[in-house]
């Protein structure tokens, strides 16, 4: 769970636009572009860096928990496996794909556009991550923008959290 909050951020409404909208990242996450080859699958380094977040601090088991803090954990970076098939980009959403697997196109050109929605509820609350990254992958390079977004409750504080910045990658 902890990766969850480290990678959500928060935010209000942002209307028809949001490039985080729960409906839009289920559509998102099941589209496929026109790359016909495995040309990006492999082993990557990812790494992460927050431009704005917004999101409250949260007490949990008597501690202050800073969303935001934990979000800029993100810029370590790790190691994750892409797959790529039939126009189809998978990236895990850490080593362990704890979190889910964001889909999405790959296009022809390396543009990608991924993104997943993942249940994060725990015994501290009811939790929703959606998380999507746009980007372009050469052969052994890729960067882009990315963002997450935490919906529900932790530790009796409703939130509607996101965190917006850009990623880079680099194969191993």
């Amino acid at each position: 769970m902890l990766l969850a909050l480290a990678l959500a951020g928060c935010g209000g409404d942002q209307g028809e636009s949001d490039p985080l909208d729960p409906e839009l990242i289920r559509e998102l996450s099941m589209a496929r572009g026109s790359a016909s080859a495995n040309t990006h699958g492999g082993a990557w380094l990812l790494t992460f860096e927050v431009d704005t977040c917004d999101c409250p601090s949260v007490e949990l088991d008597a501690e202050p928990l800073d969303l935001c803090a934990l979000a800029s954990f993100a810029g370590q970076g790790f190691v994750v496996g892409l797959v790529e098939s039939g126009g189809v980009l998978a990236i895990p959403s850490d080593p362990n794909a704890s979190f889910g697997v964001l889909t999405g196109a790959i296009e022809a050109d390396g543009a990608f556009d991924v993104a997943a929605r993942h249940d994060a509820s725990t015994l501290v609350g009811p939790l929703e991550l959606l998380a999507r990254m746009d980007g372009v992958a050469t052969k052994d390079h890729m960067d882009g923008w990315a963002g997450q977004r935490l919906i529900g409750e932790v530790a009796g504080t409703t939130l509607d959290c996101r965190w917006v910045g850009s990623f880079g990658g680099t194969r191993l």
